[in-house]
């Protein structure tokens, strides 16, 4: 009796509900469209080969075809190290990023503030400024082949690691597994493999397989 009472009030709602119960129109006047840079740019004091994609925002009611169409590629793009003249970032033709150029090794240093400027007819200039970050060593690391399951419900193996966080400012974090398949001992020589966290503060890096970290919920603590 109590089953079929839950249904006749599950219905008798349902069919006392508006049309456009589960539908909300808004109308929305969005701001006048500025023309302005997107810039993305990657290195690695482990890598210093700086790539920079350079392309436009797009409007809210613009359609674009292709990603391709919104690169710049007559932009002047420019990194200076502080207290050194600027370095011209030559143009390059890959997938995912038209300016490259290979630093020294010895170019990108931790503390060191580094500044890029863009600068295009028809944009305003684009420029950032970063202070290159501290090493950070790896404590201790331990591998889980039975490590539990993700958030699909599939079974998965576990790398677990730990690192001292510094308080000094908000920083971010790049965490990749490589598999040595050859067991040659050269990181080199090694394949990158897909990661997975369960942590609300893991988000998926612009490398696919890595995961990138920020500190704010562990700020100048030890992080596992």
């Amino acid at each position: 009796m109590r089953k079929y009472l839950f249904l006749f009030i599950v219905l008798i709602c349902l069919n006392s509900c508006d049309e456009d119960f589960f539908t909300t129109t808004l109308d929305v006047d969005p701001p006048e469209y500025t023309p302005r840079l997107a810039v993305h740019a990657f290195t690695s004091v482990n890598d210093p080969l700086l790539r920079v994609r350079v392309s436009r925002a797009v409007a809210l009611d613009e359609i674009i075809d292709n990603p391709s169409e919104l690169l710049i590629l007559d932009a002047e793009v420019k990194i200076q190290k502080s207290g050194e003249a600027a370095i011209t970032i030559p143009a390059a033709n890959f997938s995912d990023f038209n300016y490259a150029i290979q630093l020294p090794d010895d170019y990108l240093e931790p503390g060191i503030e580094y500044t890029m400027t863009v600068e295009t007819d028809g944009f305003p200039l684009a420029t950032a400024t970063q202070v290159a970050p501290e090493h950070i060593e790896i404590e201790d690391a331990v591998f889980n082949e039975d490590g539990g399951i993700n958030s699909e419900g599939n079974d998965r193996s576990e790398v677990e690691f730990t690192f001292q966080d510094p308080s000094d400012q908000v920083n971010f974090y790049e965490v990749g597994l490589l598999l040595d398949w050859n067991n040659t001992g050269n990181p080199q020589t090694a394949n990158s493999t897909y990661l997975e966290s369960l942590d609300p503060s893991v988000h998926r890096s612009y490398s696919y397989n890595n995961l990138l970290v920020e500190d704010p919920a562990f700020n100048g603590e030890l992080k596992r």
